[in-house]
């Protein structure tokens, strides 16, 4: 999937153990190696804060 979403392994691997917070370019780009939408991948957790910090999903 990594490879298919042009992401490193390792970064893949962080974002599935929720160490890393991917951009939402790199979401559609994982959601597209899939072959799933973007809101399928996110299932409604996007979690948006507003001020120093960015948002996470």
């Amino acid at each position: 999937m990594a490879d298919k979403a042009g992401i490193d392994r390792t970064y893949a691997s962080q974002i599935e153990r929720g160490i890393a917070n991917p951009s939402l370019f790199v979401l559609c780009s994982i959601a597209k190696a899939l072959d799933i939408s973007f809101m399928q991948l996110v299932n409604g957790d996007i979690q948006c804060t507003f001020g120093d910090k960015a948002p996470t999903v």
